[in-house]
């Protein structure tokens, strides 16, 4: 009978064993969880690096905007494609 016990009890602790290493490795808050998490951080940080980039180059357009008037006059012939009155524009094929 002390056997059969004994048996039973090694049996339920190795299963038990098994149930927490298959929980620790593949359950929600398991070592794969974690791993996903940490690869989706990494992409998430690299987004905001990328972001915080172009918003200072937005900063740094919008400060020449604020104080240079050449790059005023420059954007406006480029991209309104402004001129003066007297002024002819002529626009080559590209």
């Amino acid at each position: 009978m002390k056997k059969i016990k004994r048996r039973i009890v090694r049996i339920a602790f190795v299963a038990e064993i098994m149930l927490v290493s298959f929980y620790y490795f593949f359950g929600s808050h398991g070592l794969q969880a974690l791993r996903a998490l940490s690869s989706s951080n990494k992409e998430l940080l690299s987004a905001i690096e990328i972001l915080e980039q172009e918003t200072n180059a937005l900063k740094h357009e919008l400060a020449e905007w604020k104080t240079d008037t050449f790059y005023k006059e420059k954007q406006a012939r480029e991209k309104l494609q402004l001129a003066y009155a007297n002024e002819d524009i002529y626009f080559l094929p590209s």
